[in-house]
């Protein structure tokens, strides 16, 4: 009792104190009740959440909201900035308006995390923690990855992180490093029964969260709900995922997205309705989310053949 009252009279250092307390002393974690919140959003956090969303343009209001939710989430979940990335997936509507993968938008993260992600993207599909939680519509939690490596083993890592070569100021796939996923958790983006995508935390650490870190995060994701367009949520019956090649697979494919992007509006430049960046960008990643589906069911053909 006299512990919970120390914590709650410093409330703005409480998650870190008690971290610190826990690191010294493990078995203080044992006279803790199991459903105590201690991760929980404030209350001047979510003023300024609505206070952005009522001020924001409604062509910025997602990416601001957003940005706002994955660095609150990200100072919450590792104070002592070493091991954690927080990742925004959207659902990536098809050509048919069917939803086969989820793509990486925004993130943020701690080393050995670059600290801004959002040049680094991935899709995912069937293959991956995130796209079950995605079909499952609940949140959920992994506190030690390795254990479920037969299960999903995509999600034992991040998406590719490109490092930019200082020396030729260009990124290649040589330069693409894998980051080991120890544990992790992740929480859909619903709205009644639709979907719009899926916020995903992973660390360098087993066991970095637990019961309290996912509440906190499904409340997060409910707050990125209020940034997204109705156009945004898709039924559930739209929603079949498909297998896609493993992140570090993807990456030559995916280097590729800016320059086709460019020629593809340059070839339209001339035309009667030529296309501008945002309508050339939905075009070239469906072409790519069919190469990395059908390359996926390649790699799974030679697998069989060869097995």
């Amino acid at each position: 009792d006299n512990l919970r009252r120390l914590l709650n009279v410093v409330p703005e250092q409480r998650q870190r104190l008690f971290d610190l307390l826990i690191r010294d002393f493990p078995d203080l974690a044992l006279h803790m009740e199991d459903d105590e919140s201690i991760y929980e959003i404030t209350s001047d956090f979510y003023a300024n959440v609505f206070t952005t969303y009522v001020t924001t343009p409604i062509t910025m209001r997602f990416w601001s909201i957003a940005k706002m939710v994955l660095r609150y989430l990200l100072e919450q979940l590792d104070p002592d900035l070493q091991h954690v990335a927080v990742i925004l997936l959207k659902c990536q509507p098809s050509s048919g308006q069917m939803i086969r993968s989820l793509r990486s938008v925004m993130g943020v993260g701690t080393p050995p995390w670059s600290g801004n992600l959002e040049t680094q993207t991935i899709l995912l599909g069937a293959e991956s923690f995130s796209g079950q939680v995605l079909l499952s519509g609940h949140p959920a939690l992994i506190e030690d990855a390795a254990k479920y490596a037969g299960l999903w083993p995509a999600t034992r890592y991040s998406y590719p992180g490109a490092q930019l070569n200082h020396k030729t100021k260009k990124r290649t796939f040589s330069d693409f490093q894998v980051r080991q996923i120890a544990s992790e958790m992740a929480a859909p983006i619903v709205h009644t029964d639709r979907r719009a995508g899926v916020l995903y935390v992973g660390s360098t650490l087993p066991r970095a969260f637990q019961r309290p870190q996912l509440q906190l995060l499904k409340e997060c994701a409910m707050l990125i709900t209020l940034a997204c367009a109705p156009e945004d949520f898709y039924p559930r019956r739209d929603i079949i995922l498909h297998m896609l090649p493993l992140p570090w697979i993807q990456g030559p494919v995916l280097l590729q997205v800016a320059q086709r992007v460019l020629q593809l509006m340059r070839e339209t430049m001339n035309a009667s309705a030529p296309l501008d960046r945002t309508r050339a960008e939905r075009i070239v990643w469906q072409q790519v989310e069919e190469e990395l589906i059908q390359l996926a069911s390649e790699t799974q053909k030679d697998e069989a053949s060869e097995a």
